[in-house]
């Protein structure tokens, strides 16, 4: 156990300082280098001048306090560490043995560089005569300023560190001292100083699946499918890259408390704008989640400014459709619709998802209504606009059309009309297992009512009765306050309780009863049955004056199931999997040779697909068995032909094949 926590002390800290932290790795494929990145690099190459040069500053105000905080939680989440020695060794490590009696209150301040070669600053004593032999291959270099012991990747960069000392000492080491990690990056500069290889990055992205999914067009995959997905991927990203481009200033903290890890991260934009006061008497996100059944795994309340999300669509929206070479006409029908849904809701909501006896997604919705006969119009004509969209062609071209029928008054409780919106995936020309995923997340039965200015959604099991009588009485008396709020304080905007010992035991019925799945679904039920006392996850989001935080705690309970829970699921997959039989599985068997090829050989290209993506390869790039196969790769073992054919992998964009040939039906399918 002491070997463990070794480790993790040791990852701590020196892979930080070690680990070369440029946006781009040095064995990441790039394009060619031009005059930008080149006097980029080079300026990253110079010792800083001042600490505001550094991509990050990281500080520990309280390091053997942190320490034996770290040791506590890894003591109850793993039962029979012993933790005793952890400053010691730390001190070691560094070559510093001194700081095993470091004193309380002694912290950490570092440098993350552009350059990868970062420095660190630590409040130690100066180190004795005896302490100068350093244990060869542990210590890192070091000098000392200002009192202070400083180290560097090299010898070089802990000596630049000394004329930033007074300053790294009086700005990031003179302030309120916590046994907290925190964090401060400076976002809006590094993203302005990498726009140009951020730009490029999501152009060549997108490049790469264009030609990718070219593939798919040669086995007979409609254009459309590859433009839109192409597009859809460009306009998510190009929104994203604007959205965050307004940031300034991210600070993360990180402490362990008795409830748990809690993370806060601070987002400062450059142009903090003060959050409108609501109007005096609507509800907020504690009345909404006192409004729905507090059953699911996933429990959420929401406040929302609908003239925000119009003004974004009306300026930073319509810049990216710019970008993207569109206008508002290829967009028309779409952006209208979502000027008119923001029109006719505002304010609070809740969710209550994942909800016991539901199948994917079901439970209840809940949301404020700002004009009810609007909302119902809109929800009437969603048919049409999805069709108008495109979305109802893309989901045919992909094989898998979607049917959506709205029937208005389809029933009606105690004077309340209830409608039904129906969403049908005919997922027959996909495979099996996506067809019935598919089905299980996206085919469903809404059902909806408008009471007291609410909008009230039903999804799977449950009363539509119960919902409205909770809805009128302004409170269901089954439902607990979240605990999110409880932890974090009143005022937020976003909080939810997060179950994910209950969610998993709704994703069993996404694995399909196939003797190829039997060790995962083994594994995935004792997770899923020692997660499911877990306490849930707890996050939430302020808006302080313009400046965003988002709050998170991970219970410690959580912790210890999940650490108990891998151990059972480890040991449920290994029984089941030493249980199968070493021949072909009979679902197996009662495929033919050509199937079963024909599926192998799909299996080896959704593979060679996904490297190329995760590894930014171009269409035509050459594919390598070792790149696919292996424990933490995308194929746990190569497919073997039934009829001893042998595989080619193929180069991207091509499809793989057997040694067989199509002829006798060894080929990937259409």
């Amino acid at each position: 156990m002491k070997l463990h926590l070794k480790a993790a002390l040791a990852a701590m800290l020196c892979t930080t300082m070690l680990a070369a932290a440029p946006l781009r790795a040095d064995n990441e494929p790039a394009k060619a280098a031009t005059k930008d990145t080149a006097a980029m690099a080079a300026t990253a190459a110079k010792a800083p001048k001042s600490i505001d040069d550094a991509n990050a500053w990281v500080v520990v105000g309280d390091v053997k306090g942190f320490i034996q905080k770290v040791g506590e939680v890894i003591g109850k989440v793993r039962p029979g560490t012993d933790t005793s020695q952890a400053t010691t060794f730390l001190g070691v490590m560094l070559g510093n043995p001194t700081i095993g009696d470091l004193p309380a209150g002694s912290g950490v301040a570092m440098l993350i560089l552009p350059n990868g070669d970062n420095i660190a600053f630590a409040e130690l004593p100066e180190p004795k005569a005896e302490a100068n032999a350093k244990p060869a291959g542990f210590a890192l270099p070091s000098t000392r300023a200002e009192g202070l012991t400083i180290f560097g990747k090299t010898q070089a960069s802990a000596d630049a560190g000394k004329a930033l000392a007074a300053d790294v000492k009086a700005k990031l080491l003179g302030g309120k001292r916590t046994s907290s990690l925190h964090v401060t990056v400076p976002f809006g500069r590094i993203l302005k100083e990498h726009d140009k290889d951020i730009r490029d990055g999501i152009a060549d992205y997108i490049e790469n699946v264009m030609k990718i999914q070219e593939a798919g067009r040669k086995m007979g995959q409609p254009p459309s499918v590859t433009t839109a997905t192409a597009r859809m991927l460009e306009g998510e990203f190009r929104v994203f890259h604007k959205l965050v481009s307004r940031i300034k200033t991210v600070e993360f903290d990180l402490d362990l408390t008795p409830d748990g890890i809690r993370t806060e991260a601070l987002f400062i934009p450059e142009k903090p704008v003060a959050p409108k006061a609501a109007p005096g008497g609507q509800p907020t996100v504690s009345d909404a989640i006192k409004l729905i059944s507090g059953q699911g795994a996933m429990r959420m309340a929401m406040e929302f400014n609908p003239e925000a999300i119009t003004t974004f669509m009306e300026g930073d929206l319509m810049a990216v459709l710019t970008e993207m070479g569109l206008t508002k006409d290829d967009l028309g029908t779409a952006l209208k619709w979502m000027k008119d849904w923001n029109a006719c809701f505002g304010g609070a909501a809740a969710f209550d998802m994942f909800t016991p006896g539901s199948k994917a997604f079901g439970g209840q919705m809940i949301v404020r209504l700002r004009n009810p006969e609007t909302a119902l119009k809109m929800l009437e004509s969603m048919p049409e606009m999805f069709k108008a969209s495109g979305l109802t062609k893309l989901y045919e071209d992909m094989g898998a059309p979607v049917t959506i029928e709205f029937k208005k008054n389809a029933r009606e409780i105690k004077g309340i009309p209830v409608h039904e919106l129906r969403f049908n995936v005919q997922a027959g020309n996909v495979p099996n297992q996506l067809a019935a995923s598919m089905k299980m997340w996206a085919s469903g039965v809404y059902q909806i009512a408008a009471v007291d200015n609410w909008l009230l959604y039903l999804v799977g099991e449950g009363s539509m009765e119960e919902f409205i009588d909770a809805v009128k009485a302004k409170s269901n008396p089954g439902t607990a306050p979240l605990a999110a709020e409880k932890i974090f304080g009143a005022g937020g905007y976003f909080y939810t309780d997060y179950n994910i010992g209950a969610a998993m035991k709704m994703m069993q019925p996404a694995l399909p009863d196939d003797p190829a799945n039997a060790a995962a679904k083994a594994a995935l039920q004792a997770m899923s049955d020692a997660m499911a006392s877990a306490p849930p996850l707890l996050a939430a989001a302020f808006n302080d004056g313009g400046r965003h935080k988002v709050d998170v705690i991970v219970p410690l309970g959580f912790l210890e199931a999940v650490a108990a829970g891998a151990m059972k699921a480890a040991a449920a997959g290994n029984a089941k999997m030493d249980k199968a039989p070493a021949t072909t599985s009979s679902a197996t068997r009662e495929k033919s040779p050509a199937d079963q090829c024909a599926e192998n050989l799909s299996k080896i290209d959704g593979a060679k697909e996904q490297w190329a993506l995760d590894t930014s390869q171009k269409f035509g790039a050459e594919a390598k068995w070792d790149s696919l196969i292996g424990d933490d790769k995308y194929l746990k073992r190569m497919p073997v032909c039934p009829d001893g054919g042998v595989y080619t992998i193929g180069k991207v964009g091509e499809p793989p094949t057997c040694s067989i040939g199509k002829e006798k039906g060894h080929a990937l399918k259409k």
